[in-house]
C-alpha cells in the first residue's frame, strides 16, 4: 500500500471537513431555530467544530423532548431536527453518518430518563446505529442501573402523547 503524501492527507480531510459543515449547515437550514446553539457554539469556540456543535445540538434534542412531554404536545421543530439527522445517518458520505453517530447518538445518554421515549422517536436508520451500540457496548450506564418498569412507564407515556410517532 502506498504512502499518502502531506498534501494528499490535507486534501482528504479538507473534503472531509466540507461535508461535514454541509450536513451542518442542512440541519440549520432545516431547523433554524437552531442558530442560537450555532452562535453561542461559535462564539465559544471561535470556530465551527462539527462533533462539538453536534453535541450542542443534542442536548437541544433532549430540551425539545422534554417540553413534549411536559406540555403533552408533539413539535414540529423536533421532528424536523430528527428529521434531518435521520438523513445524515443514512447519507453516502461515511465522515457525516460518524458524525451524527459518534456526536448525537452516544450523547443521547445524557438524557438520562427520556433516553426510552427519545428512542421511540428516531427514524429507522438512527435506531439501527443506536441498537448496534446498545447490542456492543451495552447501555448507557446511567441506563443499565434505572429500574426497568421505570424506563417501560416513560416510553408508554410517550406512546400514549404521541400515539402516531415512528
Amino acid at each position: 500500500m502506498a504512502k499518502l503524501s502531506r498534501s494528499e492527507i490535507e486534501a482528504i480531510q479538507k473534503q472531509r471537513n466540507a461535508e461535514m459543515l454541509s450536513f451542518m449547515q442542512k440541519l440549520l437550514d432545516e431547523v433554524p431555530e437552531l442558530s442560537g446553539v450555532y452562535q453561542e457554539h461559535e462564539e465559544y469556540m471561535g470556530e465551527v467544530l462539527s462533533h462539538v456543535l453536534l453535541a450542542d445540538v443534542t442536548r437541544f434534542v433532549i430540551d425539545q423532548h422534554r417540553s413534549e412531554i411536559n406540555l403533552k404536545t408533539q413539535s414540529s421543530l423536533l421532528n424536523r431536527c430528527l428529521d434531518v439527522l435521520e438523513q445524515g445517518m443514512s447519507a453516502k458520505e461515511d465522515v457525516v453518518q460518524e458524525l451524527v453517530a459518534v456526536s448525537f447518538l452516544e450523547n443521547l445518554a445524557q438524557s438520562d430518563g427520556l433516553y426510552f421515549s427519545l428512542r421511540e422517536r428516531l427514524g429507522p436508520a438512527l435506531r439501527a446505529q443506536l441498537k448496534f451500540c446498545e447490542d456492543e457496548y451495552g447501555l448507557p450506564p446511567q441506563m443499565a442501573e434505572m429500574p426497568n418498569i421505570q424506563s417501560k412507564v416513560v416510553a408508554n407515556l410517550f406512546r400514549d402523547i404521541h400515539p402516531g410517532s415512528r
